[in-house]
């Protein structure tokens, strides 16, 4: 959509106008795939309630580090404490 023409038009719609124009069934097209459409809306619904229950689990694992810290101050001092840290910061 991007790359125009000298008139401003998007290259796409010389090309589906070409299309077209040799073959007219060309425009039913998108129709062969409409079961794909709607597989690919699936998983992108699924794949956001997972990153919406992941951005609640983060949240909770840094509450229970951030708890474990204030009963345990030296837990950032050792492996774990570093490594959870780390991983709490990153993700």
């Amino acid at each position: 959509m991007s790359i125009k023409d000298i008139d401003g038009s998007p290259i796409l719609v010389y090309v589906v106008e070409l299309l077209h124009s040799k073959d007219p069934e060309f425009i039913n097209f998108k129709a062969q795939f409409q079961e794909s459409y709607d597989s690919i809306k699936c998983v992108v619904d699924d794949i956001k309630k997972e990153s919406a229950k992941a951005k609640v689990d983060l949240n909770t694992y840094t509450n229970l580090f951030e708890l474990i810290k204030k009963t345990d101050p030296d837990v950032e001092d050792v492996k774990f404490g570093r490594e959870i840290q780390k991983f709490l910061v990153d993700s």
